[in-house]
């Protein structure tokens, strides 16, 4: 149905709420730490999630090539994504926000990875999600993949979550109200322009939609 390497895992069908596209990673579940902490074990160093992810790069942090990253994040996607915990306020707010919307979850995770995406969100917040698209876009030049902001449309979405500005953008130039979440080194200092809010927290973002 789509370009690209979208995959699509219907968990339930629609029951006719508005729908709300929600971004996985770094929104409901700590990503970009669970991997700064996994390299800290193997390799015995100490990263933080600091202003050297500015660029959500982990090679800017590792120091590596783009190769030696891919096998990196490959190695910990298959030994410890699966241990991540909800971020703090997710297990609640998704609970607050299906009782008003059908959500979508969007992540940009390729698809070779979709067994431990649905088995974490199965394990996690069971019977809430309506599906969750994966767009692979992990490593890929972002104009040869459908955009978060057409899913958005395709799906006629009335509101979106993202915390990378990014995905934002591709929202707002289509007329997708959205929501830039948390406060990251890649996010803290973006101008937030029409129809885009900012919320910091979950206990903030319930508050907003």
């Amino acid at each position: 149905m789509y370009i690209g390497t979208m995959y699509t895992h219907v968990f339930q069908e629609f029951t006719g709420k508005p729908i709300l596209v929600l971004d996985l990673d770094d929104v409901l579940r700590p990503t970009v730490a669970s991997a700064l902490a996994w390299y800290n074990k193997e390799f015995s160093t100490d990263y933080l999630v600091d202003q050297r992810m500015s660029a959500y790069s982990y090679r800017v942090v590792w120091g590596c090539t783009l190769e030696e990253e891919m096998a990196l994040v490959d190695r910990w996607y298959k030994e410890a994504s699966l241990e991540m915990l909800p971020i703090l306020g997710a297990v609640e707010g998704l609970k607050e926000l299906v009782k008003r919307y059908d959500v979508v979850i969007a992540t940009s995770t390729d698809r070779s990875y979709a067994d431990g995406v649905i088995d974490w969100i199965d394990r996690h917040f069971p019977n809430q999600i309506m599906q969750v698209c994966l767009l692979g876009y992990f490593h890929y030049e972002h104009d040869i993949r459908l955009t978060k902001g057409q899913l958005a449309v395709d799906l006629n979405a009335k509101v979106a979550i993202d915390d990378l500005p990014y995905h934002i953008s591709t929202y707002a130039a289509l007329g997708v109200p959205a929501v830039l979440f948390g406060d990251f080194p890649w996010n803290t200092e973006v101008v937030l322009g029409p129809n885009v809010q900012r919320a910091l927290n979950w206990d903030q973002l319930i508050t907003l939609i």
